[in-house]
């Protein structure tokens, strides 16, 4: 096995403030712990409230992996699920609440809610998702409430996601919420390699390049060059041999985000698409060089299967990170690259998390709901971000001391992006846009596709801002 890098030179590395480095988590952790002390979680809290047994109802996906932990009744001995109940269960004795859950199937949640607004049927208060399927239909119906304007929620406090809440305001109103009741659910889009292949042909470790800034697309190409094998024999390219990547066009698409190049800008004026310019060309070259590369497993089904039979170096990775725990091999977890060294930071595309408020509430309602979603948040700070990261990802999931850095280093960089929520034509929050480049180079290229979408996206983006204008 590699070494890793001598532990003084990590610890100066870790010190160091410059570009591309991990921060000194050890201090930040003093810093914490000593603040949480202190902290008065319930300070935007009024006190000697009594809701009556009032149930506090969650609405959200139904699905066998991603657990939202919000509504967790009894202590079972997991360490996300006991931490969710210590949550609810604090919360509960200080406002006397009670908890409850309704799940729909991803797909379904936004025409439910629209549904269920329109009938004044709405029993629920809280709306969680995760892969935001058409959540721009409740902007451009108004079926949300701006979170700006739900009392006792202040965004400013630590228990809510900053870079969403920017990302996520247009013209002042912020129609979706990102805090630590959604903790779990908010994941990051990174890489993991196979470390017992890695020292099977010599390699070294890439955290080293991490550190120092220097992780980019052409080390990924350094590493991957040749490492395929035709290990079975047969003459065909199967899941069977040996790869030096598994991807799929979905997750060569997520590399722009990471590059700096969001297919969504915004000023004073409105929307701005941003998916064709010369720099976007060039990065499409390189992906699409990639896809095509003979030591890429391009386009296998089940996504990750390659992988997971320990038959790549590499693969980009968005699931649960809870199912990392059956890889039967030793990994090593990486953001994703690069594109050069000049690149200041790294950059870590997150999605998932998402809250919305269904707007039929009432002035009275809104007092009560915007008070429980604060105190909850609050109590997920508290209880939620340190089980959530200390005892599962680092103490459960990944299975070293560098990658529970590079965790760290995408949780510091991790950046909510516009498209998946304001794009109404799918053009965009799909991918398809960019997915269709690759899975089709040579009959679909960047400038055709912007020719045949470019106006209307642009259109789509015009009217969602001016509905973002009109709603209340």
């Amino acid at each position: 096995m590699k070494s890793l890098l001598p532990i003084f030179l990590i610890l100066l590395i870790l010190v160091s403030c410059g570009s591309g480095t991990v921060e000194n988590n050890n201090t930040q952790q003093e810093t914490e712990t000593t603040e949480t002390t202190e902290l008065n979680y319930y300070k935007n809290i009024p006190t000697d409230l009594n809701y009556d047994g009032y149930t506090f109802t969650f609405f959200t996906y139904d699905a066998a992996s991603w657990d939202t932990f919000v509504d967790k009744d009894e202590m079972t001995g997991d360490v996300l699920n006991d931490a969710a109940y210590m949550r609810n269960s604090e919360v509960a004795g200080l406002l006397n609440i009670e908890f409850a859950t309704v799940k729909r199937p991803e797909a379904n949640l936004v025409n439910a809610v629209i549904t269920n607004n329109a009938a004044g049927d709405n029993t629920y208060d809280l709306i969680l998702f995760w892969a935001v399927t058409n959540v721009s239909n409740l902007i451009i119906q108004n079926q949300v409430y701006d979170w700006k304007t739900i009392p006792y929620v202040n965004l400013d406090e630590q228990w809510y996601n900053h870079t969403a809440s920017d990302t996520l305001t247009v013209n002042g109103k912020q129609y979706f919420g990102v805090s630590d009741i959604s903790y779990t659910i908010q994941q990051q889009v990174r890489f993991l390699f196979n470390k017992e292949l890695f020292d099977d042909l010599n390699l070294e470790y890439p955290y080293h390049l991490v550190y120092d800034g220097k992780w980019t697309l052409d080390k990924v190409f350094n590493y991957i060059k040749d490492v395929y094998s035709d290990v079975n024999g047969d003459g065909k390219r199967d899941k069977d041999d040996r790869y030096g990547m598994d991807l799929n066009a979905y997750f060569l698409a997520y590399t722009f985000a990471h590059w700096g190049e969001y297919p969504i800008g915004l000023d004073a004026n409105g929307f701005m698409l941003n998916i064709f310019n010369n720099r976007i060309s060039d990065m499409m070259d390189k992906l699409v060089e990639l896809s095509k590369s003979n030591d890429v497993a391009f386009g296998f089904t089940p996504q990750y299967s390659v992988f997971n039979a320990g038959n790549a170096l590499f693969e980009g990775y968005a699931s649960d990170p809870a199912i990392l725990r059956d890889i039967e091999f030793e990994f090593g977890y990486i953001p994703y690259p690069k594109w050069n060294e000049a690149q200041p930071d790294y950059i870590t595309w997150t999605l998932g998390g998402l809250m919305g408020v269904p707007i039929i509430k009432t002035s009275d309602e809104m007092v009560r709901t915007g008070i429980i979603i604060e105190a909850l948040s609050a109590a997920s700070n508290k209880y939620i971000v340190d089980a959530f990261v200390e005892k599962f990802i680092e103490g459960k999931v990944l299975r070293d001391e560098d990658s529970v850095n590079m965790y760290r280093l995408m949780r510091r960089t991790a950046t909510y992006e516009r498209a998946r929520i304001f794009d109404t034509t799918n053009l965009l929050s799909g991918l398809a846009y960019y997915t269709d480049c690759i899975n089709k180079s040579g009959t679909v290229n960047l400038a055709s596709q912007f020719a045949a979408n470019g106006p209307k996206i642009e259109e789509a983006l015009k009217n969602m801002y001016e509905s973002i204008l009109e709603n209340q």
